[in-house]
């Protein structure tokens, strides 16, 4: 009877942890979403009373999120869960999938101030963010702020660049071996 009720038990815990809650809200790759939070230990929210983001560096949508948690269906492995703090350069974030802890987002260095430009958020390394590699299949994410104050962030899943952009001092490197190149080739014809 004891191990009839047990297995009772965990088939009941296990059809709850497998369905998806009521209220998930599905989001779409390729879309910015802006939510909300309101200070550390409190969860990440829909927040229409918050600034939408703006100028989006990859000129992608930018809407509100819905309620948390905030589903998708991924197919390739190659997508990825970008979070991003947004406006001042205070807030940190735990992130979950699938209530599987993701780890936090990188630490904020404070005194950037940004406002709701997302573009200008993504290339200042002062404001926390996370970019979290997803397997293909379903996702759920939720998160909790871990420091700073209230306020607004930006997520989004998107492909991972196959082929990330060189930095400019890769970029001068390869053009002084060039011009180093061109310089003997022409010291040689010309001896």
């Amino acid at each position: 009877m004891f191990h009839k009720l047990i297995c009772t038990a965990a088939a009941l815990a296990a059809l709850t942890l497998a369905v998806p809650a009521a209220n998930a809200s599905t989001i779409t790759a390729g879309t910015w979403y802006t939510f909300g939070f309101d200070g550390p230990g409190g969860a990440l929210y829909n927040c229409p009373a918050c600034t939408i983001g703006s100028n989006a560096p990859d000129g992608a949508p930018i809407v509100f999120a819905s309620d948390a948690p905030w589903t998708i269906t991924t197919t390739s492995s190659s997508q990825q869960l970008i979070v991003l703090d947004g406006f001042m350069s205070t807030d940190q974030f735990q992130i979950f999938d699938n209530l599987v802890d993701l780890g936090p987002t990188s630490a904020a260095i404070p005194g950037a101030d940004c406002g709701s430009d997302i573009s200008c958020a993504y290339s200042d390394a002062s404001f926390s963010r996370g970019i979290y590699a997803l397997n293909p299949g379903a996702h759920s994410f939720t998160g909790t702020q871990i420091a700073g104050a209230g306020g607004a962030g930006f997520f989004m899943v998107t492909e991972a660049s196959a082929t990330p952009a060189p930095e400019p001092a890769t970029l001068a490197l390869f053009g002084a071996g060039l011009f180093g190149a061109g310089f003997l080739t022409r010291r040689r014809k010309a001896s």
